[in-house]
């Protein structure tokens, strides 16, 4: 069966399903209302959709088929009239079953998720050791409070090695791909930095292999020049993006919502309600999901995902966030031939094959060095203003997030070669995001993303001392050419000569008219004398010439004879 195009609106009663199902039969149409589910079946196409509360069908509902256009519009009433059913257009969560549904809302709640099938329990002989990390979730532990500046365990050597061992390297989402960089040579991927054999690699490898490669890529000339010539780059900072205006109107509509003298410094009131809830029909129009991206959404795969390293797949989401967010500034907002390119490079998901982050600020600094070292712009400023773009997208929550993965994959997917970072990674997160990802985690990271400073030595490339030195070095330039400036080319009577430039008011203009006879009579005895002087030089200088001639010819045929 076939799962055909389609989309959902509502008002305070209604809601209203569109499907496109063009070349049908109109007798065979079956539709189906059971408690939040809609089903809709017409050979070939089956549609069912989950909502978030109770509908049901009464006199008031009604559908028609519209053959012209191939769309059939059903109207459904809500069960208790008022209520909001929030992410209509998230197309993934309408389509999952009512189990993955409950999963879902418990899960992106942040505690008290749905265990798994499979589930490793404490005996009674583990009492008084310490319980694995794993089990954090199960035993109620506030999932908000997550250490992101806590450095994961790293496996050793020998681990990593035994594990290539049973089979090829693993990088992509959660670690879950294999084998997609096997004809690297023949591609010619330019942003992999993981080099000659990305296949035969442990993640420790390709850690090193990609610090390496920053480092040999960072142009301290280049650095400099842009520090001290920053028209541009000013501009660029300057920008500012639909996401932060769809921020601060979100803001503006939850600080008039909430009583004052209740909202955090530096935190956003109300909270809870991004990415879902009531504050959804509040986001602004750029927000809502335009007809291109559900159509992207609709043609992912259907997934369900056990992530093993959760830490690192949401640090890895805040990687490509943070590389999609620098193509999006320093483009104001469009994309170019370069982009794939762009983010490629500054993602080190993408770039480095990483996939085990050990910390928020380790990834952010490694962001930062890419900026700093690949693209055409490298501003430290300009990097600070990237990370603030982070923390908005994050803070703005899921639909936002959603938007930027679904623009960074179509762009990925339009790639010849870069098409494989859109397989590996792209398509995962913008099902993971809709599916499994969790509200109350986005939003702690975007907490320690607004909190996180970093600081121009943790890069580790003497950016200060470079900026100093550019600085010194524009100082000196700016002296030489005001001390060039100052100075009047005179001839050898000290007047000023032709190419003194002379600035005059209107008063020395009538003067200048008045006088002028005088002053070119002047100017016709200064040129005769500047010629016979010159005719004098000549003179003197031909006279010099013969006789060091007539010395050169001279001068051994007298030492003969004597």
């Amino acid at each position: 069966m076939i799962t055909p195009k389609f989309a959902v609106t509502q008002d305070d009663d209604y809601i209203y399903i569109t499907i496109h199902a063009p070349y049908i039969r109109a007798q065979g149409l079956e539709f189906l209302v059971d408690g939040d589910q809609f089903t809709f079946q017409v050979h070939p196409y089956y549609l069912r959709l989950t909502f978030p509360g109770d509908i049901e069908e009464d006199e008031s509902c009604s559908s028609s088929y519209d053959v012209s256009k191939g769309d059939i519009s059903v109207k459904l009433k809500k069960s208790q009239p008022g209520q909001h059913f929030p992410n209509l257009d998230l197309l993934s969560t309408l389509l999952a079953t009512r189990s993955q549904r409950l999963e879902q809302q418990q899960g992106q709640g942040g505690r008290g998720a749905r265990q798994p099938l499979i589930q490793e329990i404490i005996t009674s002989d583990m009492k008084g050791k310490e319980r694995p990390a794993d089990i954090a979730s199960s035993l109620g532990v506030n999932i908000e409070e997550i250490d992101w500046e806590l450095p994961q365990t790293l496996n050793t050597d020998d681990d990593e090695q035994s594990s290539m061992l049973i089979g090829e390297a693993k990088y992509g989402f959660d670690q879950r791909y294999s084998g997609w960089f096997t004809h690297t040579k023949e591609m010619t991927v330019d942003i992999n930095e993981v080099r000659p054999e990305p296949e035969k690699t442990t993640p420790a490898d390709r850690r090193k292999m990609w610090n390496a490669c920053l480092d040999s890529k960072f142009d301290e000339d280049y650095y400099m020049n842009n520090y001290v010539f920053d028209d541009d780059i000013i501009s660029l900072i300057e920008f500012k993006t639909p996401y932060q205006a769809a921020f601060r109107q979100l803001r503006k509509h939850q600080q008039e919502q909430q009583p004052q003298g209740q909202a955090g410094l530096g935190e956003l009131p109300g909270e809870t309600s991004l990415g879902g809830g009531s504050g959804s029909k509040h986001l602004s129009d750029f927000l809502e999901l335009t007809a291109h991206e559900r159509d992207i959404i609709r043609n992912l795969p259907r997934k369900t995902y056990l992530v093993k390293n959760e830490q690192s797949v949401y640090l890895g989401l805040v990687d490509i966030i943070y590389a999609y967010m620098y193509q999006y500034r320093t483009n104001f907002g469009e994309t170019n031939v370069e982009s794939a390119w762009t983010i490629g490079s500054l993602s080190t998901s993408m770039a480095g094959l990483e996939s085990n982050f050990m910390s928020l600020r380790n990834t952010i600094v490694a962001n930062f060095k890419r900026a700093l070292a690949y693209p055409l712009y490298r501003n430290w400023d300009l990097c600070q203003a990237v990370l603030r773009d982070t923390y908005v997208a994050f803070r703005l929550g899921r639909r936002a997030l959603l938007k930027v993965l679904l623009h960074a994959k179509d762009v990925f997917d339009h790639h010849d070669i870069y098409y494989i970072y859109g397989k590996i990674l792209l398509d995962d997160y913008c099902i993971w995001i809709q599916t499994t990802a969790s509200d109350a985690v986005l939003r702690s990271l975007a907490s320690h993303l607004h909190h996180l400073k970093v600081q121009k030595a943790e890069v580790g490339w003497h950016l200060e001392e470079f900026e100093d030195l550019a600085l010194e070095t524009t100082d000196d330039e700016e002296e030489e050419g005001e001390g060039e400036g100052d100075r009047t080319r005179t001839d050898e009577d000290g007047k000023a000569t032709d190419d003194q430039v002379i600035i005059i008011d209107a008063d020395g203009i009538r003067d200048l008219e008045h006088n002028l006879p005088e002053l070119l009579k002047e100017m016709e005895v200064d040129q005769r004398q500047e010629q016979q002087r010159r005719e004098q030089r000549k003179q003197t200088t031909d006279a010099e010439r013969d006789h060091d001639r007539q010395q050169k010819d001279g001068g051994p045929a007298r030492e003969f004879l004597e």
